[in-house]
């Protein structure tokens, strides 16, 4: 577990059985939020009644305050076939070797290319260094101390992950972190 106490943007929801946590991720709007369901609700359950009101009414009300953040060393990674979306966006052609027209991508100037597929591919990884993306300020190890007036944050069971852009509002990258104490 890496371990920080700073102020953080951070709110405590015991009717919807979670806590927030948000911290800097990258420069000044790019930040890390982690939803972490309470000891006896599953991320299932939070994940299941989570809508786009109900995460924007938990955003609009978290507040700065001390926190005393014990967060897991974790990755996330997935990758998949974006075909099937471009196709349904319109983008057929380019997928069929009869219709494709991309001119002036061979030497010898034939038109005879067409996309076989396309694949999109994300990882985080976020530990005491931080990481590529990250900022170095996210979560560092650095000595205890005692204070009465904090809130306590454990990351040691499965919660979600969000990137957000801060200034506009707009989600980056959602993941799960199913089994956070396994790295």
């Amino acid at each position: 577990m890496m371990y920080q106490e700073t102020r953080f943007r951070y709110r405590s929801l015991p009717e919807d059985h979670v806590q927030l946590l948000e911290m800097p991720y990258r420069g000044d709007h790019i930040t890390m939020v982690i939803i972490l369901p309470a000891k006896d609700t599953t991320l299932a359950q939070v994940e299941e009644s989570l809508d786009l009101n109900k995460l924007t009414r938990w955003m609009d009300e978290m507040k700065e305050t001390t926190v005393s953040v014990s967060v897991p060393r974790f990755r996330v990674e997935d990758s998949f076939s974006l075909k099937e979306e471009l196709q349904n966006m319109g983008l057929t052609d380019l997928f069929s070797a009869e219709h494709a027209s991309l001119p002036g991508l061979l030497e010898d100037g034939s038109d005879v290319l067409h996309i076989s597929d396309a694949f999109h591919k994300a990882f985080l990884e976020v530990n005491e260094e931080g990481s590529e993306a990250a900022a170095a300020s996210a979560v560092v190890a650095v000595g205890r101390s005692l204070n009465l007036f904090r809130e306590i944050f454990l990351a040691d069971r499965p919660f979600l992950l969000l990137i957000r852009e801060s200034s506009i509002n707009a989600l980056l990258f959602t993941a799960r972190v199913a089994n956070p104490c396994s790295q």
